[in-house]
């Protein structure tokens, strides 16, 4: 019954054969994708290996370098290496290819194009406070981060602060990012109750190699270096890179519109720099045992403008120091067990000077200055044994030990302990704790038949908390080499961070401080996702997926100023869970990749959630979103020329404003304020869109960079000057 099918799709093939090349006219690709899924469900082995073995013979070259791939392996959602398609989780990749075509500066700017993902980054390439990532509906947390952000398996989170150091890896020695959506605490932990994003950085190639590259533009400079070596048993990388700006507003005065009021005042202090080190060197200290030493090193500064009080008035700005070293060792044991055993020592310091209120709400604001100091000391094993040719169990531990120290509050001239902004009647506080978190966990993954099982639970226990399970399972039933279906859930959980439970009362601005709260108890999640995957010739990949998130005890904003008039003069914000929330929506993801080129690829994310205290949306989650873009490399004899075109919506946008509900003349206040009703702002949705075109000649190459071409301000976050259109030319060499 399928012999005329068999003979169309023959004749489709064979004609696209007869011209040296794969093209799609739109009516072919949708008479392929019917055929293709017609024959996936009807006759699956037989139809899927005919297709394979005629696309191998008649296109060996219809690959765009390993972006092509669509079996690219992945080790981040099971923490073992696997393909791809046998993940049962929501898995993507974003390739060295990509990267190097692509005009992103940071990680940041790596993630802005991937599904389900919403980066809040309104400073443009600065890195601090600002920087948030909405996975899927589970909002980013105020002094805190959902997501897990790793390097090479090494968590990079500045635990226990508000700050997110997300953009510290330079760029050139990345090899691919891997995001997992959805909670994984029963792999890694507390700290991955949204998802996990692990970057992962390249290994040297034998010999001696080296790179230098710079660019900018008047105002702004790029500079890095690397260097990287590979023989016998030694192997070495080492990446050094700075870059400033000395105005990311891109104006010669900042308008600033909040709460009826309007003002404005000069772009002096709105600048940014960093300095960063990445070293890798690894040793081969048998055939089957490999001990691999990881060093970095950070260096931030972000300036926010002056106090407009005070004399002379004080610098508002946001400084970040981080450094990190830390060994691991695999070992292959047997044929069937791999060992590894890791760890790590990290220190990271925060410096933040903002304005503080005065001894009472009538007086001026003035200068301040806050230090924090966060150490994390980490242990952690696994061990992964395959049993027999269908079990593969992989076990472990790790051990977290976070210490940190909430400076006091000081005057930034002289160096004295300020007064408590919430008590002017004692000095304000500084505060040492500390918190341990240790979790074992276990994995079986199964495969029977045409299914793919996962399944796995973690153990945690915090010092603070106590102890807590999260499982984790997926299914993924194989109809064929080009039809998957996915189907995976699990529940996840996250601690209070140190700086939630006891930061010292933190000025914000010269009307807004951040207050902790210690009686916050931790919040859960329990997620179900999963839908259909098609791959079409090998070269195209369609994937649809949806998700639901439930949320208990979230950890949301809450305002505890006592009086309603202090509301705009002196807004005490803390953190409060609520009881419950959700989020759900779906993906719909497709990429094609076109013969010796390039690739296309397009996704579309709907999400709706809810508020139940509020009954209303969480903070900042768009219902629609998108991004598409072409990637392009096209080699004409020595000279190479690469880029991409990338367009990203993101759709209106709810949040809860405390202190506009005061403003609101059309309704009256309540008596107390604990019953005053915190009112909803829609920010307006916008289009954002980058391009890059990159020339190769031999050893040398030149590049002009574009983000946000065509919109010059985009709100991502209420109440902060947003990144205007940027532009960069850079040039570099590799020996």
């Amino acid at each position: 019954m399928y012999k005329r099918e068999r003979e169309a799709c023959g004749v489709f093939l064979k004609r696209d054969h007869a011209l040296g090349a794969w093209f799609f006219t739109g009516a072919d690709a949708l008479l392929a994708l019917f055929l293709c899924a017609a024959f996936a469900a009807g006759e699956p082995d037989s139809l899927s290996r005919s297709l394979a073995d005629t696309i191998s013979k008649s296109a060996p070259a219809a690959r765009w370098d390993s972006a092509a791939s669509l079996d690219k392996m992945v080790v981040t959602g099971t923490r073992t290496q696997r393909s791809i398609k046998d993940n049962p989780g929501t898995v993507f990749v974003v390739s060295r290819e990509q990267i190097a075509s692509s005009p992103a500066n940071n990680v940041s700017d790596i993630l802005l194009y991937q599904p389900g993902l919403i980066v809040q980054r309104s400073v443009g390439m600065g890195e601090g406070v600002p920087t948030n990532i909405n996975l899927r509906g589970v909002p980013p947390a105020t002094a805190a981060s959902r997501t897990l952000i790793l390097v090479d398996g090494i968590p990079t989170n500045a635990v226990g602060t508000p700050f997110l150091i997300l953009n510290e890896i330079p760029m050139e020695s990345i090899d691919r990012v891997e995001i997992v959506e959805g909670p994984y605490s029963g792999l890694y932990g507390p700290n991955a109750l949204g998802g996990v994003v692990n970057i992962i950085t390249r290994n040297p190639a034998p010999g001696w190699h080296g790179a230098v590259s710079g660019g900018g533009f008047p105002g702004f400079y790029d500079v890095d270096g690397e260097g990287s070596m590979s023989l016998g048993r030694f192997s070495l990388l080492v990446n050094a890179a700075a870059r400033g700006i000395d105005n990311w507003t891109g104006s010669d005065t900042v308008h600033h519109t909040a709460y009826n009021i309007d003002r404005t005042t000069n772009s002096d202090n709105y600048g940014y720099y960093d300095r960063r080190f990445f070293g890798k060197l690894g040793c081969a200290l048998s055939s089957r045992a490999t001990l691999t030493l990881q060093a970095r090193y950070f260096d931030s500064n972000l300036g926010f403008g002056y106090t407009e009080y005070g004399t002379p008035p004080s610098k508002i700005s946001i400084g970040g120091q981080k450094f990190l070293v830390g060994p691991s060792l695999k070992v292959n044991v047997t044929p069937s067990l791999d060992l590894k055993v890791a760890g790590y020592f990290g220190t990271v310091s925060g410096t933040f000077s903002s304005q503080r209120s005065g001894a009472d709400t009538s007086t001026i604001s003035a200068g301040s200055i806050w230090k924090s100091l966060s150490n994390d000391i980490d242990l952690d094993a696994q061990a992964t044994m395959k049993l027999g040719n269908h079990n593969t169990l992989t076990a472990g531990f790790d051990l977290l030990d976070n210490i940190i120290n909430f400076g006091a509050l000081r005057d930034p001239a002289t160096g004295e302990i300020l007064p408590d902004p919430t008590d002017s009647t004692k000095l304000a506080d500084s505060t040492n704790k500390s918190m341990i978190n240790g979790g074992i966990y276990a994995q079986d993954e199964m495969r029977l038949g045409r299914f793919i099982g996962i399944a796995g639970a973690r153990l945690d226990y915090n010092s603070a908390f106590g102890a807590a399970v999260c499982p984790k399972l997926g299914i993924v039933y194989k109809q064929n080499d080009m039809l998957r279906f996915k189907l995976s859930a699990g529940r996840a959980f996250r601690a209070p961070s140190l700086g939630e439970l006891y930061m010292p009362d933190l000025p914000i601005n010269s009307s807004s401080t951040l207050v902790s709260n210690p009686t916050l108890v931790p919040e859960y999640i329990l997620t179900v996702d999963g839908g259909p995957e098609l791959e079409v010739l090998k070269l195209m990949s369609i994937r649809l997926s949806g998700f639901y998130n439930y949320m208990n005890d979230l950890i949301t904003q809450r305002v505890i100023t006592t009086y309603l008039e202090d509301l705009l003069s002196n807004a005490q914000l803390s953190h409060k869970n609520i009881e419950n929330a959700w989020s759900a929506g779906a993906e719909a993801c497709v990429e094609m990749h076109v013969t010796r080129w390039g690739m296309f690829f397009f996704n579309y994310t709907y999400t709706r959630s809810e508020n139940e205290q509020i009954h209303g949306a969480l903070d900042y989650i768009p219902e629609h979103a998108f991004n598409t873009g072409i990637y392009f490399a096209r080699s004409f004899g020595p000279i190479t020329v690469s880029g991409s075109i990338l367009e990203d919506f993101v759709g209106d946008r709810d949040y809860l404003d405390w202190q506009k509900g005061v403003l609101d003349t059309t309704r009256p206040l309540p008596a107390k304020l604990q019953d005053l009703s915190p009112e909803y702002v829609t920010l307006p949705s916008y289009f954002r869109t980058d391009a890059s075109v990159k020339v190769a000649w031999r050893m040398v190459w030149g590049e002009v960079q574009g983000l946000n071409l065509f919109n010059a301000h985009i709100v991502e976050e209420a109440n902060t000057v947003a990144p205007p259109r940027f532009v960069e030319a850079k040039v570099g060499v590799k020996f």
